[in-house]
């Protein structure tokens, strides 16, 4: 089976977007929440329904608006948010993943490809 989807946003780089309370515990910020939870709504309902409970690849272009912008950091935001949305049952469930990255100030997106092995 294979599941594809283009998401029209902007993959913020999920290392930087880890913040420590005074107390020692880890949170997300703000700019990372907003995209996990558009990144959900944008996400076609197949792929959301999809529960992928066996090893599976992932393929996805990520288009960003600065070159400077680490591609293995976009990995981590994208493996979390098909995730939480219920697309697959656990990122590391992820065995094979192949990303491109491509550059586009006016039209930043994912085309993610999910293959099921």
């Amino acid at each position: 089976m294979v599941y594809t989807a283009q998401i029209n946003l902007l993959v913020p780089s999920k290392s930087n977007n880890y913040k420590v309370s005074k107390t020692g515990k880890f949170f997300k910020s703000r700019e990372i929440k907003a995209f996990e939870h558009f990144f959900k709504l944008c996400l076609p309902a197949k792929i959301k329904n999809a529960k992928i409970s066996t090893n599976f690849r992932l393929e996805y272009d990520v288009y960003l608006k600065n070159p400077s912008q680490d591609l293995d950091n976009t990995a981590k935001a994208v493996l979390d948010c098909l995730q939480s949305s219920g697309a697959i049952l656990n990122d590391n469930l992820c065995y094979e993943l192949e990303i491109k990255k491509f550059i586009d100030k006016t039209n930043p997106r994912i085309n993610l490809k999910i293959i099921v092995l």
